[in-house]
């Protein structure tokens, strides 16, 4: 009997893991939003199911507008989770006259949550697929504020250069597939 349970039980998770969307391999960096003082977890697998491997530092605060996260290579993207392979934390010398080095924070393979990291838009635009030629779903220029207007608030897919955001500009929310991206935390990217 528990033989049986123990196969059922496996060919259930196999089962749902099989149904979860497939893996989609990009190539983009942003920054931890996490504000929880005992910091982000860093999993093995796209899901809360998954162990936690590591844990990155909550986001720091520099003087009372200033905040610096964790910033992060993601390398892909599985049902609203990033797949990542380092981690590292630059304060731009925000932490006094010195600029401290950038200190390595993670290196691997690990997930965390796609509403825990954000970045800068560098395009006036959002497409409604992840492909130049698709059709516009957004465009940020219309009132006079640009991309860097946008206040990304989860980074929901990837995809190549594209990442699919979902965000607030101008009191307005928008989603789409964003490229030309940045995640410079403290000036806007070339």
């Amino acid at each position: 009997m528990e033989r049986f349970v123990g196969a059922a039980l496996a060919l259930s998770l196999w089962a749902s893991a099989a149904a979860a969307g497939p893996l989609h391999v990009c190539s983009l960096n942003a920054w931890t939003t996490d504000p929880d003082p005992a910091g982000l977890n860093v999993r093995t697998g796209p899901g809360t199911q998954y162990p936690i491997i590591a844990v990155l530092p909550p986001v720091q605060r520099y003087g009372r507008q200033m905040t610096l996260g964790t910033e992060v290579s993601i390398t892909g993207a599985k049902d609203g989770w990033m797949r990542i392979e380092a981690a590292w934390f630059d304060d731009y010398g925000m932490g006094g006259d010195d600029h401290a080095p950038v200190q390595q924070l993670f290196s691997g393979e690990g997930w965390v949550s796609g509403r825990l990291v954000s970045l800068l838009l560098n395009r006036d635009r959002l497409f409604a697929e992840p492909s130049r030629a698709a059709p516009v779903v957004a465009l940020f220029d219309e009132i006079g504020m640009g991309p860097d207007a946008v206040e990304v608030t989860r980074l929901r897919d990837c995809l190549g250069d594209f990442v699919k955001i979902e965000g607030n500009y101008a009191g307005q929310k928008v989603a789409g597939w964003a490229d030309w991206t940045c995640a410079n935390q403290v000036t806007t990217c070339p």
